[in-house]
């Protein structure tokens, strides 16, 4: 039961950065973050336990921990939009031979985007801009691979990097600038950023609907495709020659070399439930006809896997490509 027996839990919210109490108003969070929502209360009596909820629109759920030293502490690793909702702990103990309890103040969370491409044809193409400190920029075009691009189109969801380009202006202005061996070595990509002063900005284009998985280069790797914002696994069967030279094409890696199932892993649900039939001159796989018949499962080793010839230029990790604008 709920009793003015206990006092009032708090809840906060912890970062590397300090610590912010919830007062009645909502906090923002940058997508892929580590947060801590941690739950205490004055010290009234021992041992007891703080349930953590959640509610959002479409969802409800807790987790409950023991309470240590009067607090319990839930970590998020990376914040999702999945995590955007309403939070509460709720102290649990029981004394006088009842079960009492007690509620914080609700903690609204909204997990906001702090990447963006802008001015392409589509959310997965454009110049990369990146909100930190609480300020939009560009991003600095010099010093980028393919590898180092990857990592931000898998964080918009936008696939694989197909290119990066530099493009330079008549003045120099404020930028971020990233250390690509610290975004590749995985790091989170703001602890990788450093304000910098420069003429250049960096266009970059990621695949959008394909991506190639757990390969041994980023030209190589068991196939996924998006629809609806849904990744889905393909199944041999499928698939054939021309529509891995699409493929191959699409994600800028010259053409196939190797087709063969379960070369990069086995089928993860869900799969692609039609057969792809490209011509092979299409610039994408989404942009092929497919059969009419659907398709529920694979059989175990069936997953699409596929090595195309690779990246060409220098040192095949990227491609840039220099625009000058004269005003």
């Amino acid at each position: 039961m709920f009793t003015d027996l206990l006092v009032q839990p708090i809840i906060s919210v912890s970062f590397m950065n300090g610590v912010f109490e919830a007062q009645e108003q909502e906090l923002q969070v940058s997508k892929g973050s580590s947060f801590t929502i941690s739950c205490s209360i004055q010290p009234q009596y021992p041992g007891g336990s703080f349930q953590l909820t959640f509610t959002s629109s479409n969802t409800a759920y807790s987790y409950t921990q023991p309470a240590v030293n009067h607090s319990a502490h839930f970590l998020f690793p990376a914040a999702e939009p999945a995590h955007q909702g309403h939070y509460s702990c709720v102290y649990h103990i029981y004394v006088f031979s009842h079960n009492f309890s007690s509620e914080s103040r609700l903690l609204s969370v909204t997990v906001s985007e702090f990447v963006s491409l802008v001015g392409g044809p589509s959310r997965c193409a454009g110049t990369l801009e990146l909100k930190h400190l609480g300020v939009w920029r560009p991003m600095d075009g010099s010093d980028w691979t393919i590898k180092a691009a990857s990592v931000i189109c898998e964080h918009l969801d936008c696939g694989s990097a197909v290119s990066v380009e530099w493009r330079e202006d008549s003045t120099e202005k404020s930028v971020w600038k990233i250390q690509t061996d610290c975004i590749e070595s995985g790091s989170a990509i703001k602890e990788c950023l450093q304000l910098w002063l420069s003429s250049f900005s960096l266009y970059l284009t990621c695949s959008d609907s394909v991506r190639l998985l757990n390969g041994s280069s980023l030209c190589s790797g068991r196939l996924e495709v998006k629809s609806n914002q849904r990744w889905s696994s393909v199944c041999e069967a499928d698939f054939d020659q021309q529509d891995a030279e699409v493929v191959c094409r699409e994600l800028g890696c010259g053409p196939p070399l190797v087709l063969q199932g379960a070369l990069y892993g086995e089928v993860e649900a869900p799969v692609w439930s039609k057969e792809f039939q490209c011509g092979g001159h299409e610039s994408a796989l989404l942009d092929c006809r497919s059969s009419g018949s659907a398709r529920n499962s694979c059989s175990p080793g069936k997953a699409v896997g596929l090595t195309c010839s690779g990246r060409r230029g220098a040192a095949a990790l990227m491609w840039f490509k220099l625009t000058l604008f004269f005003h």
